[in-house]
């Protein structure tokens, strides 16, 4: 390589890293939002105090997010704290996040000069395009896909480092993937492509420990091998199988396909037990989902973006609303589209195709939330490289041209984000601005009643709250932060409300973020919330008396056990702590709880019988609390020596 194509990569490699940063920076000061509560702030593996095999680990499966517990992403924001010693401020954390997605838009510009070279190669003059410098187009993509909004969720949003560590280890394993592959084509078997792929493979666990998401990467690469490497071994000596042969592969192929399709249908109808939509209602909305995902990204406006997407409505049926159909249909001539192309425009059918592959997961059967922008970070570098790769073969497009149009995209992508990350500068504005950008969503509603309840504005609160539970009427959350609020101003709680939160109860599982309201009204109590007692009380009995899994009512009937013990209950507060610690033994808080009560009541026989069961399942649990328990054992030992004497 010479030294002034060195030169000029570096330079767009400066050039992807200041306007990056600048773009995010007013987003810096901004605050913890929503999810980082539950994996961040109020988890107390994340404080750690030193670097010792046994703590990192503990961080590293603090949390149950995903399957894998997304360990590498965990232990990033460990030693975020332990560097940085504050759970008060992100900016420590966002900081890394920007860094994060800075390094991901370099290996996103060395993998797409090696998917231009490759496409060079391939391109005998079938289809006429734009001829100019590799470093040119590879960093037109990387940049205008750093500056896009559509990332701005993985990047401010602490919490979604999940999504953009898990992208970043991706986008190294799949760089690494093809420096092998082309050298293997031009060198054969070398011990470079022994080295590369182990460094391929490591990569892409850390991606699949940081997420889950990274299950597609081999999809992934299939798609690139068949856009771009159709020509070559092994793919060339398909032609020389026998029909008996294909018709074999072709049987052995459906067969996985289908076992597969098959398996995840089975493990993805688990995930709708808390939800308001049905499996076949996902998937109808997720159609109308991806062409809204379409539409950000080919025309960004700031109005349309948004930390939750609760307001886009459901597909009941492919009539209702009468968008569905027309969704899917334009869905499945894009999918044509990407096959018919694969030949003429390959680099636009691997960038149509790269968007499907990347939406797999997340966007298809299994049982989250309708939609989120983060979902967006991988896939969406599909689209911004179909479409400039589109923009090359125009037959008016010369160079000139080309780095006009691209100047001026990344200007407004830029901007956008710049804008945008103005909006996520402290809690307050944001709310606000959520709102503003979508009055009717439930989440933004809740949002907005948080952020005035911290700056004393009690009236607005509950107006917001009260808008979000008229929008969600199935959520219980809702009324229970109303109910807490009207608690705390002092309010009389009415007992319609009262009963609407039971209704909702009796009807389907408590969500997530019910749950998440419970937790805080039973920490409350005692606190100034002493109203909440009884509401909090016949909640949680309504929610046991369900059939709910055994480890769900281990956490509620923990959660009954601190209300009752809060209003002096201590005999029904243990029964409670009991059936917590029976349902769910790796669940340490119960047996804490019930030793406390034993020793406030001098039962020390009841109390050594407790702790044997604390010893116990310590040696268990995931997440061991030793030395809470050896702290235990002292004041135990203690207080029966003083009672011998």
């Amino acid at each position: 390589m010479s030294s002034s194509r060195s030169s000029k990569k570096v330079f767009t490699l400066i050039i992807i890293s200041l306007t990056t940063f600048f773009a995010y920076a007013p987003g810096i000061p901004g605050p913890f939002v929503f999810d980082d509560y539950s994996n961040i702030l109020n988890n107390s593996f994340i404080r750690l105090k030193n670097l010792d095999f046994n703590s990192l680990y503990l961080s590293s499966f603090s949390v149950s997010a995903g399957p894998l517990h997304r360990p590498v992403a965990m232990l990033t924001f460990a030693l975020n704290y332990y560097f940085g010693n504050n759970l008060n401020d992100a900016t420590t954390f966002k900081l890394t996040n920007i860094g994060i997605h800075i390094i991901s838009a370099f290996l996103l510009f060395v993998l797409c000069c090696q998917l231009y070279k490759r496409h060079t190669s391939i391109n005998n003059g079938t289809v006429k395009s734009v001829n100019m410098p590799t470093f040119i187009f590879a960093g037109t993509v990387a940049l205008v896909w750093a500056l896009h909004p559509i990332n701005l969720t993985s990047v401010l949003y602490v919490v979604q480092r999940m999504t953009s560590l898990s992208g970043l280890f991706s986008l190294a394993s799949l760089t690494t993937y093809l420096y092998i592959r082309n050298h293997g084509i031009e060198y054969g078997f070398t011990k470079r492509i022994v080295i590369g792929g182990t460094g391929a493979i490591l990569f892409a666990l850390m991606a699949l420990f940081s997420k889950e998401n990274a299950l597609l990467l081999p999809l992934f690469i299939i798609l690139i091998e068949i856009t771009l490497f159709a020509d070559t071994a092994p793919w060339k000596r398909l032609s020389t199988l026998t029909s008996k042969q294909r018709r074999a592969s072709l049987y052995i192929v459906s067969f996985i396909a289908v076992a597969f399709l098959l398996y995840s249908l089975n493990y993805a109808s688990s995930g709708y037990a808390g939800r308001t939509f049905t499996l076949p209602e996902r998937v109808m909305t997720e159609t109308r989902v991806l062409c809204f995902y379409l539409s950000l990204i080919i025309i960004p406006r700031i109005n349309a973006f948004g930390l939750y997407h609760d307001d886009i409505a459901i597909s009941s049926s492919l009539s209702d609303p009468v968008t569905t159909i027309p969704s899917i249909l334009f869905l499945a001539i894009l999918i044509v589209g990407t096959i018919l192309l694969r030949k003429k425009a390959p680099l636009v059918s691997l960038g149509i195709g790269w968007f499907f592959v990347g939406h797999l997961l997340e966007s298809t059967i299994f049982g989250l939330e309708i939609a989120h922008e983060h979902r967006n970070y991988l896939p969406a570098i599909g689209i911004i490289l179909a479409g400039f790769s589109a923009i090359s073969y125009l037959p008016s497009f010369n160079i000139k041209k080309f780095i006009i149009t691209s100047i001026a995209i990344s200007l407004i992508v830029g901007l956008t984000t710049w804008l945008r990350a103005n909006q996520w500068a402290n809690y307050t504005r944001l709310a606000e601005f959520e709102v503003l950008h979508h009055p009717e969503s439930a989440a933004a509603q809740t949002l907005l009643s948080n952020a005035m309840f911290k700056i004393g504005n009690y009236p607005r609160s509950a107006e917001a709250i009260l808008k979000a539970s008229e929008l969600d009427p199935n959520e219980a959350s809702y009324l229970m932060n109303l109910q807490l609020l009207n608690a705390l101003r002092g309010t009389e709680i009415p007992q319609n409300t009262q009963q609407k939160i039971l209704a909702i109860l009796a009807k389907r599982p408590p969500s997530a973020s019910t749950q998440i309201a419970l937790e805080n009204i039973v920490q409350c109590l005692g606190k100034g919330c002493e109203k909440m007692q009884k509401p909090a009380e016949e909640w949680l009995h309504e929610i046991i008396k369900q059939k709910t899994s055994l480890k769900s009512a281990s956490q509620y009937n923990y959660l009954l056990g601190k209300t009752l013990k809060s209003k002096g209950e201590q005999l029904n507060a243990l029964n409670a702590f009991q059936r917590s610690h029976e349902g769910d033994p790796d669940f340490l808080h119960p047996l804490f709880e019930m030793l406390d009560i034993l020793i406030r009541l001098k039962q020390m026989k009841n109390a050594k019988i407790v702790f044997k069961w604390l010893e116990e399942s310590n040696n268990h649990t995931p997440h061991p609390r030793d030395k809470e328990v050896a702290k235990l054992k002292k004041i135990l030992d203690s207080l029966e020596k003083s009672s011998l004497k």
